[in-house]
C-alpha cells in the first residue's frame, strides 16, 4: 500500500484516562495512539468522543493501540472518529439499540496493512485457504472491536468506514465489498449472516447485530467475488453417541460432504458421503455414526457442484476405536502448527544443533513458531516412557 503520513504535528498519547468528561477533538487536530497505548474514556454518556469540524481525529497505528470506552449498560451511538494515515476521516460507529449488562467496556482499534494484509491481528492465521493467497481481494485494513466484561452483551449495528487508499494495490470491485469476521473459536474466516448495507459514495458498510454473541473481534472487507473461505461453524466427535457432528452457518453451491478417516494425517480414506444443502443462509446441523470406524482422526471434505474440493480441519476420534498417534500439520508452513492428539504431553522444540528453544507440559493443540528463523526444527511429544518426534520446516 502506498502510504502518505501526516505532515502536521501529532499529539502522541502515552496514556489518557478521562473521568466523567466528554473528549472533544477540535477541527484539524489529530491524536495518535501508539503501540501498547490506551485512550480510556470512562464517561457515562452516549457518544463521549466528539469531533468538531470536518477534519482531525484519532489514529491507531496497530492493534495494540486502542480506544477503550466504558459503555456499560448504555444505548445510543458510540462513534470513534478514526483517521487514516492520509488524515481522512474513517469513523466507526456502534449504534447500541439493546443494552448490555453493567460493567462492560468495548476496545476499538483499526490499522492499515501492507498489500498482503500483514501484519495480521493476533490469532488470525491467513487471508486465504489451502495455500491460496486472497490478499489482492481483501482491503488493506483490519478493525478490532473487542466487546468484553459483559455477562450479557449489547446489540445494535456496526458501521465501518474505509479510506480509498485501503484499496490501492489490490484488484477489488468496490461495489462488491462486504464484511467478514475472524472466528477466533474455530480459527477460520466466517461469513456474515445478515445483509450488509453498503454505501460506496461514503466508503461505509453497516451491518445489524441480530444475535448478542455474533460480535467477533477481528473484521475486514473483501470482494464478494472472491470471499475469504466460509468455513464450518463446528466439527467435532461425540464419543458418547459415537457420532461426528458438524454445523454450517451458510452454504453456497454445496453439493456434498465427505467424511474421511486417517491414522497418520497423510493418507485419508473416504468413509461416508452426506448431501449438502446447496444454498443456505441459516444454521444446519449434520451428523453421522462412527461406531464401526477404526480410525484415530477424521476430516470433513466439502465438494461444490463445480467439482471443487475444500478440506476442513482434522479432529480426533474416540479412544476405543483405535490407538491414537499424534499428528502435526500443516508442514511446512509459516510457523503456526497444529497438533492433533487426545492427551497431555511434554512438548519440546529443538533446532538442528540440539539447542532447546521451547518446552511445555500441557494438552495444547497448536503452537506458534513464527518468531523463529526459517529452517528445520525438531518437535518432541513425551508422555511417560513414550515419545513422538516430528521434523518440521518453518518458512515464510
Amino acid at each position: 500500500m502506498r502510504k502518505l503520513y501526516l505532515s502536521i504535528a501529532l499529539l502522541l498519547i502515552t496514556f489518557i484516562q478521562s473521568f466523567s468528561q466528554i473528549v472533544t477533538i477540535s477541527n484539524g487536530n489529530f491524536l495518535r495512539v501508539s503501540d501498547n497505548t490506551k485512550l480510556i474514556v470512562q464517561n457515562p454518556s452516549t457518544n463521549p468522543i466528539r469531533k468538531t469540524g470536518s477534519s482531525g481525529g484519532i489514529r491507531t497505528i496497530s492493534e495494540s493501540g486502542t480506544v477503550i470506552v466504558n459503555v456499560g449498560n448504555l444505548t445510543g451511538n458510540f462513534t470513534i472518529p478514526f483517521v487514516s494515515s492520509l488524515g481522512n476521516t474513517i469513523n466507526f460507529t456502534y449504534n447500541i439499540t439493546s443494552a448490555g449488562s453493567t460493567g462492560g467496556k468495548i476496545n476499538f482499534s483499526t490499522y492499515e496493512t501492507s498489500d498482503n494484509n500483514l501484519p495480521f491481528p493476533g490469532g488470525v492465521l491467513n487471508v486465504g485457504f489451502s495455500g491460496v493467497d486472497n490478499s489482492a481481494k481483501v482491503i488493506d485494513r483490519f478493525w478490532l472491536i473487542d466487546v468484553n466484561g459483559y455477562s450479557t452483551k449489547p446489540k445494535g449495528s456496526y458501521t465501518f468506514t474505509y479510506d480509498d487508499n485501503d484499496l490501492v494495490g489490490n484488484t477489488i470491485t468496490e461495489a462488491s465489498l462486504f464484511l467478514q469476521r475472524w472466528n477466533d473459536i474455530d480459527g477460520v474466516w466466517g461469513d456474515w449472516l445478515y445483509s450488509p448495507l453498503s454505501d460506496v459514495t461514503n466508503n461505509s458498510i453497516r451491518i445489524d447485530i441480530a444475535n448478542f454473541e455474533d460480535q467477533y473481534k477481528v473484521w475486514t472487507m473483501v470482494d464478494q467475488g472472491t470471499p475469504l473461505p466460509i468455513q464450518i461453524v463446528s466439527f467435532n466427535c461425540d464419543c458418547y453417541s459415537n457420532e461426528i457432528k458438524w454445523t454450517t452457518a451458510s452454504e453456497t453451491n454445496n453439493a456434498l460432504f465427505i467424511i474421511q478417516g486417517t491414522n497418520d494425517g497423510e493418507d485419508f480414506s473416504n468413509l461416508d458421503t452426506i448431501p449438502g444443502a446447496v444454498n443456505s443462509n441459516q444454521l444446519i446441523n449434520y451428523k453421522v455414526s462412527i461406531l464401526d470406524w477404526g480410525y484415530s482422526y477424521f476430516r470433513l471434505q466439502q465438494k461444490d457442484f463445480d467439482g471443487n474440493y475444500e478440506n476442513g480441519p482434522i479432529i480426533a476420534g474416540c479412544p476405543k476405536n483405535s490407538a491414537f498417534e499424534p499428528i502435526l500439520y500443516p508442514n511446512p508452513n509459516n510457523g503456526k502448527f497444529i497438533i492433533s492428539h487426545n492427551s497431555t504431553y511434554t512438548f519440546e522444540v529443538f533446532d538442528l544443533t540440539g539447542r532447546q528453544i521451547w518446552s511445555e507440559t500441557s494438552n495444547r493443540t497448536n503452537f506458534d513458531l513464527s518468531n523463529l528463523s526459517d529452517g528445520e526444527y525438531i518437535v518432541k511429544m513425551i508422555k511417560n516412557e513414550n515419545m513422538k518426534v516430528f521434523k518440521i520446516q518453518k518458512i515464510n
